[in-house]
């Protein structure tokens, strides 16, 4: 049964453990035992920690456990947290227009930081008592940029207490951006990373800057939950500038003497401007109460070593915190008395936890950072208490607690590190049944191999004994085609509940495999029964052969068929009726097809009396095989015609429309989908529709253009069209819909580029993507690709 787990990192001292688990133990999950059971497809990069509800009453559909995503594309979520069978949302909700990256309003030149779109990029905060979940979401329309506090029903996502309302503000100060002893909120420079925080009837938002773009500040918002009121502003360095409160996502803390942030680098001045600082705020005036910095606090201020990349967290039954930042030094200080001074000695106790830069500290690798993002983890076990670490470069560590001090070195350290140079080390998040043995799991989401700082990379999610962090129970490579974990999402926590762990992966192409083949333009895939992937391309051989080879799992490819056949343009491909097709244009334009049982032997070649310039498509439906291709007309216009065994062909079309290329074609919902590039100036994206091949209609102009012809797919219940795109760099985009799409609302763009035509295929339960590289040679890419999705990990 889910559990509730309804802010960030699990509870406001932010221990990040959910203590309420018994059916994940260190007995019950290995690679046999465990694994994805299902996914939740969203639109947008997820930032924010997944949270659950039980009970939540939901129209028509009477009491779900609620599994609530919130997404950079400014889109909430409501899913069945538990029911495998019931992928659709219960409700999803969108807070307005995201700010499409790059733009010019938002970070220095080149902000890499965040990849895509700017929308919600905290995590929300529920409270089950008022029905509601808060949410601030980033929005841009009209060429203005705002902040906005929704409160959304948990049963319908409709607005609630009269939200949405703008966040705005000022302090007195001269610092950075103000005028006339005024510094005010400027919405464009302020990024709302960390999770939002509920505290008694308050709502608190913290904020910080996008890569330290002046002016911004450290500000943090109190909000009337029951109204939406204004509670309070407060800014860190109101006479200075930086000091944000960005914590790596995790939310500011909270107990019955005050809120808890821990700042990033900026202005040090004693009392006033409190960068690379911890700060308590007292709650009810929402002004500066108490705080402490390290003694080397201008130091880190200049080398951007901000304190303020980790979060607090308030250790359980004590009346201490600790927390650590960039120069990976782990602090201990007392709750009701931070000393007000920036001097390592009034802290309960320092120490190095995650190895210092250039320093002789055991790690796996020399250099580096070892920085710490977000706050520890913390479990009171059968071993006593322990406070977990995943830093930069560096094993996982845990340290033992006595509830007074820390045993500075680690009594468990991991055999697995996070990768050399590379961030954010691992985020992680921790499940028990109480401190019953045998109960505890770490679980640690990382990237695999590269740094996450300024691109999207693949990720790992790890499940850890947290009593002895050696043994390593499961991870999501070892079953990779069934388990794997997609694009590593930055900062985001697995939330684990009633038996389910839920992780996120951000957009686009993961598990990318590069093949030694080059290509003339674009490759062609076809799924063979949901046992094979093929993939078929013209080779850069003289001749331009054409060739084939198939994969079991969508990254080993082998069995490489080169057929005598040649074509100056990229053949199509389809499977159905037992048969692999493939159709292509020769040298003389000549439209041809073979097929083949087996991948090996291609036969029942038949040149057909129709011509073409351009590659031609194939798609298989309904038991038949259609085939459509631009004619050599003097307009290029398009045709169709189908065949039921790829030999004899009939019932050709030729609608009015025209291609400067070759044509998409897929069988989608019982619906054959025609695409092309339009012979207009923007070589726009236009689609239409038929349900016989015969008679066409619903016909869709796209405004995004593209040289090449365009690709669809059909899965999990909605549709999903990719094309290369027209800008310098000729980046693939995807474009997600319900339905047939009519506008570019969903649009995302990747970092990944092509120099022809992308192809797609649903295979294994995966969507997959193949292009040409814009390498020298043109070598064949081949990818998992999504939109986002929650990947629901548990017991098979």
């Amino acid at each position: 049964m889910v559990v509730p787990v309804t802010t960030q990192h699990n509870d406001n001292d932010r221990t990040g453990a959910n203590l309420s688990e018994t059916q994940l133990t260190t007995s019950s999950v290995d690679v046999q035992r465990f694994g994805r059971v299902f996914r939740r497809h969203v639109v947008g990069a997820v930032y924010a920690q997944p949270l659950t509800l039980p009970g939540a009453v939901m129209p028509q559909a009477g009491p779900r456990g609620v599994l609530y995503v919130a997404t950079m594309h400014n889109y909430v979520y409501a899913f069945d947290a538990s029911d495998a069978a019931a992928p659709a949302p219960l409700w999803r909700r969108s807070l307005g227009s995201s700010i499409r990256l790059p733009d010019p309003g938002i970070g220095p030149a080149g902000y890499r930081d965040i990849s895509g779109e700017v929308g919600i990029v905290s995590t929300p905060v529920i409270s089950a008592g008022l029905g509601v979940i808060y949410v601030v979401a980033a929005t841009k329309k009209d060429g203005l940029y705002h902040h906005r506090l929704h409160a959304l029903d948990l049963t319908s996502g409709a607005e609630r207490l009269g939200g949405p309302v703008a966040i705005i503000g000022s302090v007195p100060g001269t610092g950075d951006g103000s005028q006339h002893g005024v510094v005010p909120f400027i919405s464009n420079r302020q990024i709302q990373r960390a999770g939002l925080l509920l505290d008694g009837d308050q709502i608190f938002i913290a904020f910080a800057g996008y890569a330290d773009q002046r002016p911004y500040h450290g500000w943090l918002f109190a909000y009337d939950a029951r109204t939406l009121r204004r509670a309070g502003v407060y800014a860190t360095t109101r006479n200075g500038e930086g000091g944000g409160i960005w914590q790596a996502g995790q939310g500011p803390a909270s107990d019955s003497s005050g809120v808890f942030v821990m700042t990033g680098n900026g202005s040090s001045d004693p009392g006033v401007n409190l960068s690379c600082a911890f700060i308590r705020i007292d709650p009810a005036a929402v002004r500066l109460d108490q705080w402490f910095a390290p003694t080397n606090w201008r130091q880190l201020d200049a080398e951007d070593g901000d304190l303020g990349s980790g979060g607090p967290l308030l250790l359980p039954g004590t009346g201490l915190l600790t927390g650590g930042g960039k120069d990976g030094r782990l602090f201990l200080l007392r709750r009701g008395n931070l000393g007000n001074t920036a001097n390592d000695s009034r802290a309960v106790q320092v120490f190095q936890a995650t190895p210092a830069r250039f320093t002789g500290h055991p790690a796996p690798s020399s250099g580096g950072y070892h920085h710490i993002h977000g706050s520890p983890v913390y479990w009171q076990g059968p071993m006593g208490r322990w406070v977990y670490l995943g830093g930069e470069d560096d094993f996982l560590r845990a340290f033992a607690f006595t509830g007074s001090s820390f045993v500075t070195t680690s009594v468990s350290t991991s055999t697995i590190a996070t990768p050399p140079s590379s961030m954010p080390g691992a985020i992680m998040s921790l499940s028990a049944s109480g401190a019953a043995a045998g109960s505890g799991i770490l679980w640690a989401s990382m990237p695999v191999s590269e740094d996450a700082n300024h691109q999207v990379v693949d990720g790992i999610l790890y499940a850890l004994d947290a009593s002895d962090l050696t043994h390593v129970l499961w991870h999501s490579k070892q079953d990779e085609v069934r388990d794997d974990a997609g694009n590593f999402p930055k900062f985001c926590p697995p939330t684990v509940s009633g038996g389910r762990v839920y992780l996120p992966s951000f957009p686009g192409p993961t598990g990318k495999v590069v093949r030694p083949e080059r290509v003339t333009e674009g490759p062609a895939l076809a799924n063979i029964d949901d046992t094979l992937l093929a993939l078929a391309w013209t080779g850069t051989d003289a001749a331009h052969h054409l060739n084939v080879e198939t994969s079991p799992d969508g990254r080993s490819f082998g069995g490489k068929v080169t057929l005598p056949e040649t074509s100056p343009h990229a053949p199509g491909a389809a499977y159905g009726n037992g048969r692999l097709f493939l159709a292509w244009a020769d040298s003389e334009h000549r439209l041809n097809v073979t097929s083949s049982a087996d991948q090996v032997t291609f036969a029942n070649k038949v040149t057909l009396g129709q011509l073409s310039t351009s590659a031609p498509a194939l798609a298989f439906g309904n038991g038949r095989l259609f085939l459509a291709w631009t004619g050599t007309d003097s307009q290029h216009r398009l045709n169709v015609m189908s065949s039921a065994d790829g030999v004899t062909w009939q019932g050709k079309v030729t609608p009015r429309d025209t291609s400067g290329t070759g044509p998409g074609l897929a069988f989608v919902n019982g619906s054959l989908y025609l695409l092309w590039a339009g012979t207009d100036p923007d070589r726009r994206l236009n689609m239409m529709a038929s349900a016989d091949g015969l008679n066409w209609g619903s016909k869709v102009v796209l405004a995004e253009g593209s040289n090449y012809r365009p690709a669809l797919a059909s899965w999990e219940e909605q549709l999903y069209l990719s094309w290369t795109g027209r800008d310098q760099a000729h980046r693939l985009n995807l474009l997600v819909s319900d339905g047939a799409p009519s506008a570019l609302t969903d649009k995302q763009t990747y970092a990944a580029t092509s120099a022809a035509a992308p192809a797609l295929a649903v295979f294994r339960g995966d969507l997959y993507i193949s292009w040409a590289g814009t390498d020298a040679g043109h070598h064949v890419n081949v990818a998992r690709l999504s939109a986002g999705h929650v990947s629901v990990y548990g017991l098979l």
